[in-house]
């Protein structure tokens, strides 16, 4: 998703994992461990980022991927889908629409604008900024419920979500990829099964 790193899957993997299924994690380009200009940062990249880590995992057209895209992650599967339809078998969309004007029915206009402060310079000031917007994206993108009942999770939550390199720069990128594609769900391969997930 966006902003999202391999690690912030930890919980969920193995949980995917059950059953004998491989589970894949990676860092997005930019984020994590992984190094990239922020100038490189397009939907069509990070399809492409994609396609060759599930070829690596040894994805083919034998022997199709099952992707599972959470928020900008669910753009970038539906991508990946139409660019390389050989080799995405089922699809799981979660939170995710095709983007652009499609985002407007189904997340507020102010969610995009909750990493605008975040800072990279090791500041004081920058590290308190950092916790607020990561809350801000947390608490916005999880049930109301969780957040009330739950809020020593979260606080572990923004501390983990913190320690994690995201520069400012990538996070700005990836908001731009997220608001400038259109929806466009026509554009899907027919030939993939997919499951979209959305709310609380």
């Amino acid at each position: 998703g966006w902003a999202g790193v391999a690690n912030d899957w930890r919980d969920i993997a193995p949980r995917l994992a059950e059953g004998g299924r491989r589970v894949v994690t990676y860092d997005p380009r930019g984020l994590g461990a992984s190094p990239a200009p922020p100038e490189s940062i397009t939907l069509e990249s990070l399809a492409e980022d994609a396609l060759a880590v599930a070829r690596a995992a040894g994805a083919s057209a034998a022997k199709p991927a099952d992707v599972v895209g959470f928020s900008l992650g669910g753009l970038i599967a539906q991508e990946l889908a139409c660019v390389a339809p050989s080799e995405v078998g089922a699809i799981v969309l979660a939170s995710t629409s095709p983007g652009g004007g499609g985002l407007k029915d189904l997340v507020s206009v102010d969610f995009f604008d909750v990493f605008d402060d975040w800072a990279d310079d090791g500041s004081n000031e920058s590290e308190a900024a950092r916790r607020r917007c990561a809350a801000a994206f947390l608490v916005h993108g999880l049930p109301r419920p969780w957040v009330e009942q739950r809020v020593d999770d979260l606080k572990r939550a923004v501390d983990a979500f913190v320690s994690e390199r995201r520069p400012a720069a990538t996070l700005a990128a990836q908001k731009r990829v997220a608001l400038a594609r259109a929806a466009d769900a026509s554009r899907l391969p027919p030939s993939s099964k997919y499951l979209a997930l959305h709310g609380d």
